[in-house]
């Protein structure tokens, strides 16, 4: 973002009037840009939407839609969550959240999945998992969440799994079982939890294997992963949007169920029939 404001200070002088105008609204307003429309900001600026289409062009972008991408993603990255719900309130009223999220979440669901590396890294996971002695799934702070579900789903698929928790503060001394005939996958997203950095960087010097799922921006993890599937986290709200996180796990669960179906579902009946044995469910 600051290499955008430069060049728009750099060029000021060689602007139009009318562009100069759209140069002064993004410096001073870039933080309110991934809550708004084009026609919301040709409105506010008082300029055609071509002419701020074209200028998004001069910059370096596509459009506008490729502009917005990058400012929202720096925005996500490294404004303060208090300035981020500052400018979701101050852009977007409650009428029109939902089918802004619904279309954001949508759009980041299928550039998750449309990714070429994604389509290409999917099976290499698959076999570092079928590969693996011992599976471990870790994420720092909201991304534990997405860590211990990919975790539970796959002991259901007669898999050795373990998530390693910081909640009881035993990361280190679990992380410390983990070999270089195991597989570690890793969720980091902005803003990257450094502990998760460090020890997936001390994991790798030993020779375990490493695959790290994360958002377009790559974790600094990228660096010791030998494997990376990025999801588009993009959300013009305060909160990031994890609609294409999910959907990649559901994509690596589905796949490698499958690749095993018959094993697979005879575990899962036996899975079924010890569940309503233990009553389980509400009937």
């Amino acid at each position: 973002m600051q290499k955008i404001l430069q060049t728009i200070q750099e060029n000021q002088s060689h602007y139009t009037q009318s562009q100069r105008a759209v140069a002064n609204y993004i410096s001073a307003n870039y933080a309110t840009i991934p809550f708004q429309t084009l026609a919301n900001i040709a409105e506010r600026i008082g300029v055609s939407e071509t002419t701020v289409f074209l200028f998004c062009k001069e910059l370096g972008f596509n459009g506008f839609s490729d502009f917005k991408r990058v400012v929202t993603t720096y925005v996500n990255n490294f404004l303060p969550l208090n300035n981020r719900l500052s400018s979701t309130a101050a852009n977007l009223c409650v009428e029109d959240a939902p089918g802004e999220i619904a279309r954001c979440d949508t759009e980041n669901v299928e550039a998750t999945l449309t990714n070429p590396a994604n389509l290409e890294a999917i099976p290499r996971l698959l076999d570092l998992i079928d590969q693996a002695k011992h599976i471990y799934t870790i994420g720092g702070r909201s991304a534990n969440f997405f860590a211990g579900f990919l975790a539970f789903k796959l002991r259901q698929q007669r898999l050795i799994v373990s998530n390693i928790s910081f909640e009881h503060g035993e990361f280190i001394d679990e992380a410390m079982q983990i070999g270089p005939d195991d597989l570690l996958i890793v969720f980091s997203f902005p803003r990257y939890t450094k502990s998760i950095v460090m020890l997936t960087q001390k994991l790798r010097e030993i020779g375990t294997h490493i695959a790290l799922i994360t958002s377009e921006k790559l974790s600094p993890c990228s660096e010791y992963a030998e494997l990376v599937l990025s999801c588009r986290t993009v959300s013009y709200s305060y909160v990031a949007s994890y609609s294409g996180v999910l959907t990649m796990i559901n994509t690596i669960l589905t796949c490698r169920a499958l690749r095993h179906e018959k094993d697979i579902e005879e575990y899962l009946g036996t899975l079924d029939n010890n569940l309503r044995e233990f009553d389980m469910f509400y009937n």
